[in-house]
């Protein structure tokens, strides 16, 4: 059995994945853009030029992915996600060779771009036609059946990371930054870039009314840990002078895996405030991360691990996208609740099995068995 993936980029948190079942298959890997350096020595892949369309956003196109597609004949072929080029040439040469496909989906959200709108009836076609299709979770499925993909196609394969929580290296920089905040109050914390989707203005906005109702005599605001780099920083950070917060604090380095290992260790509340752009979170694995900390969270509906990694109730709060409000509230209400927090916190530990890097690799395994044809 030979299979082809056809894949955006080979990521370092999808290394795990991809040699787990290259070690079970026969798979030719297609990746693009990318250097040889970056790609495991031990999967058999094949680097390709993508050239980008001007005013297309991320669109490339691959010349030489159909006629490489077409040099062997496979059982099956995964594709990426449904809006990419590559996705597209993958389904046009399974269909002119009669190869089951299946696409790797992650959206959740109806992306209004022009160019999506006009592909919208072959997309759907391309989804309608293929022998399966690999989606991360709950709002992955809503978001296929509500555009009339039969539930039986969807094959659900959780996003998951490879990542070993670790505690905190007293002796690691940070430390001695965040401990002395620990000491004085709740820690909240956020990692990622500072771009639109990843929702920090509303974050910064919720912590503003929760440091405006200390100042008019009201509980204690919490401190608030904002991680990441990315061309919004300054941006960010100009707002939070605006809002005159006092107990909000940048961490502009590159944080790795030390880094994360302090901040979720020494964190009381991870919160992920994605919001609705152009470009969204498809799911959100720093969720899986603060998961394996055992930590309480708070997300938005924009985020699409929300029903997945975190649960309402269970581990933490899904509040609405953009209900600045709503989100000040679920982090002021955790915030002065301990024992709230050490409930959501062990949902979060009760959940850590789900989301073991095992299950995905089993799970899209078993959809790779059968959607091949023999």
């Amino acid at each position: 059995m030979r299979i082809a993936v056809v894949h955006n980029q080979c990521l370092p948190y999808r290394h795990f994945l991809f040699r787990a079942l290259a070690a079970r298959f026969e798979i030719d890997f297609f990746f693009f853009n990318q250097q040889p350096s970056e790609v495991p020595a031990d999967l058999q892949a094949t680097i390709q030029r993508g050239y980008r369309i001007p005013y297309a956003s991320a669109y490339f196109i691959v010349p030489g992915l159909r006629r490489a597609l077409r040099r062997r004949r496979y059982n099956l072929i995964v594709g990426g996600d449904i809006g990419d080029y590559n996705t597209a040439t993958a389904y046009g040469v399974a269909r002119h060779t009669g190869t089951p496909f299946v696409p790797w989906s992650v959206e959740w959200n109806t992306i209004r771009h022009p160019r999506r709108l006009l592909r919208r009836p072959f997309e759907q076609q391309m989804l309608l036609h293929s022998a399966g299709i690999i989606v991360p979770g709950v709002r992955h499925i809503e978001f296929l059946t509500g555009r009339g993909i039969p539930a039986q196609k969807l094959r659900r394969v959780p996003n998951i990371v490879d990542y070993e929580a670790q505690p905190a290296d007293p002796a690691h920089p940070l430390y001695g930054r965040l401990a002395p905040l620990k000491s004085t109050g709740t820690l909240v914390c956020a990692i990622g870039r500072h771009v639109a989707f990843k929702g920090h203005g509303q974050l910064l906005r919720a912590q503003g009314r929760l440091e405006q109702a200390e100042r008019d005599g009201g509980a204690a605001a919490p401190h608030l840990v904002i991680a990441g780099n990315g061309p919004l920083l300054a941006q960010n950070k100009a707002l939070a002078r605006r809002l005159a917060l006092r107990k909000a604090i940048f961490i502009e380095e590159f944080v790795g895996d030390a880094a994360k290992h302090v901040i979720y260790d020494l964190c009381d509340i991870f919160v992920l405030p994605s919001t609705r752009k152009r470009a969204f979170e498809a799911w959100g694995l720093v969720c899986n991360e603060a998961l394996a900390h055992g930590k309480p969270m708070v997300v938005t509906t924009a985020v699409g691990a929300a029903g997945e990694v975190v649960r309402e109730g269970i581990n933490g709060f899904i509040v609405a996208d953009k209900d600045i409000a709503a989100l000040a509230s679920a982090l002021g209400r955790l915030s002065g609740d301990p024992a709230l927090r050490a409930q959501f916190g062990q949902g979060s530990l009760s959940l850590r099995a789900d989301y073991a890097p095992q299950v995905m690799i089993d799970a899209f395994s078993e959809v790779i068995a059968s959607c091949a044809a023999p």
